[in-house]
């Protein structure tokens, strides 16, 4: 067998390998998606943890029901500081 094609069967078992790994990973991915999307959609909540003095809540704009969820939420959580960032 040729060098070339040595490296020919390498490259592409390489090749294959990778992109097995690639759609494992992006099952992976799914899953998790999935799973957090129906819990968004049961209104679970998702801060159980009790608050602390050094909480934050840090909103992302972009949406428009984002402001009013983290006012919601500073209420709720009694958080003393909340940063807004977008423009």
């Amino acid at each position: 067998m040729t060098r070339q094609r040595k490296w020919g069967r390498a490259a592409t078992a390489l090749l294959f390998a990778l992109a097995i790994a690639g759609s494992v990973d992006f099952g992976r991915f799914l899953t998790l998606y999935w799973k957090y999307h129906v819990q968004a959609l049961k209104g679970a909540e998702q801060l159980l943890v009790p608050s602390s003095q050094k909480e934050a809540i840090v909103v992302l704009t972009g949406d428009i029901g984002r402001i009013p969820r983290a006012l919601e939420l500073l209420k709720v959580r009694g958080s003393a500081h909340l940063l807004i960032s977008g423009a």
